[in-house]
């Protein structure tokens, strides 16, 4: 057994920098949002097929369907997730599968390779729209992994890059495609493709701290400075669409200027590439530390192989010493037994935290008790482990628990009153200024604050700022105040109400500051929500418990944007005559948006409730976050140690981080 461990080592690939990862990922991510572009493409399928508006909204229904559901995906993931470097790219490959094929197949459609019927249609759409959720929840559920410690700053610069990926992909249309909407449709389908497999093969998960993490002063870029650049760069894309768009809007461009600006945001990407400049070469360098966080105690691939073939020759030596049957006793209990020094103190570490009462359960993890953080050479004590409850539960254990549903309600409540002014702005338009007014794309632009001011566009980016600015924020204040993250949940779900009960009783002057504050907020919930499953429910199952909470916007896109808000408007339109081409005044959407404020309250007293029962993990986390600081961010400047030119042990001695 020991024999057939090495022999597949030697042909297992070296593990890749997890900047490469990151930075191959933002590139996913900008390709990941492709149902914004909907609009674009959705009438050439009316015109040709003769479909009836709601026909065609049965099809965008199905589109927004099956970009919701990736609970599939999740659960691949999750059982994929000892093969840390091709588990990833198994579902990153299958959801370029989709991608291709579901665009493929509208194309086809459009070009008359197969007389479509309604059914086809609402199929390849949302086949093409679910393949965003397996890129989606590879690139969150990898990086999230790769970087516990800033795990906010990561979900943030990759939901601004996929709310980005709508107006970039609109842009390439209006630069490239316009007016043949067809041609566009192959892109869609090709060009994430031959994205998503360039980025293959820097895919992978390293769930152990890198020697670049470590080394402060000694290149251009610290980690934070990476995050930071990151974030400039998309800032400067965002900025440079939504100018673009806007002039565009006001003063139409021929095609060669519009070809231009296609151009530039291509060129404006280019500086992503930098990101990973000084880590340390392609290879992932595994650094040896004192103090590490209990999420980084996986280790790698190669040393849980390892540490299983340890145990094999353990039990063929007792098995030959006439002591086989205490062979199993003596790995619960962590009898001496000859193993590698490499192995000695992470074994030692689990059999303490198992003879501390975090027996292993079913999954081979913590007991749905709960894991401690790790101490010097990686055990837990008991006090630790009552002091620091990090749960690690399944998608069954979320449904039981009422920690989930109070996240569910909050988000359900909270993005599906978002949904309901992103989904109805052109009619709240009509409704308010009595005609269609022509800044109805201004504000769905400040909606979305990097919004594309084309009327194609009804959502090609949702809140890039707040989704950046509520990462890194919310981050930074845990690591140096040790202010729980939940707490940023009942402030924003208070911000959707009063921006809700201010567009009940709103004006067309009103309707701008409120637009935008609406949608902060809806962003806001986007980008805390990733990082909050990974802390409640743990990164073990992360990728299946986040696609599971997604379900919560789906939810609330169909009771409150299209059940309730479609209900109240129906009614009212019914009360102004049947005659009338749309509803006009102020009750078309009053009694929605004034349920909807009512209903924003509950969801942040679920907040509330939520945070105050975790106040005691997070106070667990600042503890540990900050040992962890205290060594990663030095100020001297000296490299880490190094085992192996791909992997490493922990440091021996002193707890000194400098290591004197």
């Amino acid at each position: 057994m020991g024999g057939s461990c090495r022999w597949g080592r030697a042909f297992l690939p070296p593990y890749i920098n997890k900047w490469w990862t990151f930075t191959a990922s933002l590139g996913l991510a900008l390709c990941c949002g492709l149902t914004y572009t909907v609009a674009i493409w959705s009438a050439e399928l009316k015109s040709r097929f003769g479909l009836s508006q709601s026909e065609l909204q049965l099809v965008a229904s199905c589109a927004n369907i099956g970009g919701y559901s990736g609970i599939f995906a999740g659960v691949l993931y999750d059982a994929l997730e000892r093969h840390k470097r091709f588990g990833p790219r198994i579902v990153l490959l299958i959801g370029c599968v989709l991608n291709a094929s579901g665009y493929f197949g509208l194309w086809a459609a459009l070009q008359g390779w197969f007389e479509a019927r309604l059914w086809q249609l609402a199929a390849l759409a949302a086949i093409s729209a679910n393949a965003g959720a397996w890129i989606d929840c590879t690139i969150m559920a990898s990086n999230v992994r790769n970087f516990p410690s800033s795990r906010g700053t990561v979900v943030g610069l990759l939901k601004a890059g996929i709310g980005l990926s709508g107006s970039l992909f609109a842009s390439v249309y209006s630069g490239v495609f316009a007016p043949a909407r067809a041609p566009f449709l192959l892109f869609l389908g090709l060009g994430p493709l031959a994205v998503g497999l360039l980025a293959l093969p820097f895919l992978n998960t390293c769930t152990f701290v890198q020697v670049s993490e470590l080394e402060r002063g000694v290149h251009v870029f610290t980690s934070e400075g990476r995050f930071l650049f990151a974030l400039q760069a998309l800032g400067t894309l965002a900025v440079y669409l939504i100018v673009g768009a806007t002039v565009n809007s006001l003063h139409p461009l021929d095609a060669h200027a519009r070809a231009i600006m296609t151009a530039g945001a291509g060129l404006l990407l280019l500086p992503l590439l930098l990101i990973p400049s000084g880590s340390g070469g392609l290879l992932s360098k595994k650094a040896a530390l004192t103090h590490t966080l209990s999420m980084y105690q996986d280790g790698s691939e190669d040393e849980e192989e390892e540490q299983e073939a340890a145990w094999e020759r353990v039990a063929s030596s007792r098995l030959e010493g006439g002591g086989g049957g205490d062979a199993e006793a003596a790995r619960a209990r962590g009898d001496a037994a000859p193993l590698p020094g490499s192995l000695k103190q992470p074994l030692l570490g689990s059999m303490e935290r198992a003879a501390n009462g975090g027996a292993s359960t079913s999954r081979g993890r913590a007991a749905p008790g709960e894991r401690g953080p790790l101490t010097l050479h990686g055990s837990a004590s008991a006090a630790s482990v009552a002091q620091a409850p990090f749960p690690e539960l399944s998608p069954l254990q979320c449904l039981r628990s009422s920690s989930f549903w109070l996240l569910f309600a909050a988000l359900t409540i909270s993005m599906g009153s978002g949904l309901a002014l992103l989904n109805n702005l052109n009619q709240l338009v009509k409704a308010l200024a009595g005609v269609p007014h022509l800044d109805t794309p201004v504000l769905v632009s400040l909606f979305s604050v990097c919004n594309c001011a084309d009327a194609h566009l009804l959502h090609p980016i949702a809140c890039a700022c707040s989704r950046m600015s509520l990462g890194w924020l919310p981050e930074h204040m845990l690591h140096t105040r040790g202010t729980p993250r939940l707490l940023f949940l009942p402030y924003l779900g208070a911000l959707m109400a009063a921006a809700c009960l201010g567009l009940a009783y709103a004006g067309m002057p009103a309707l701008y500051p409120l637009a935008a504050l609406t949608g902060f907020a809806f962003g806001g919930h986007w980008t805390l929500f990733p990082s909050l499953v990974s802390e409640l429910f743990g990164l073990s199952r992360f990728a299946a418990n986040y696609t599971l909470a997604q379900l919560a916007p789906a939810l609330g896109s169909l009771t409150l944007a299209m059940g309730l808000t479609g209900w109240v408007y129906d009614r009212a339109s019914a009360r102004h005559g049947a005659a009338a081409e749309a509803c006009l005044g102020h009750d078309c959407f009053r009694p929605a948006f004034q349920t909807l404020a009512c209903l924003g309250l509950a969801a942040t007293a679920c907040g509330a409730l939520l945070c105050r029962s975790r106040l005691g993990m997070y106070r667990a986390m600042h503890r540990e976050v900050h040992s962890y600081d205290a060594e990663t961010h030095r100020q001297d400047g000296t490299p880490a140690a190094v085992e192996g030119s791909t992997h490493g042990g922990r440091r021996r001695g002193s707890s000194d981080p400098s290591g004197q």
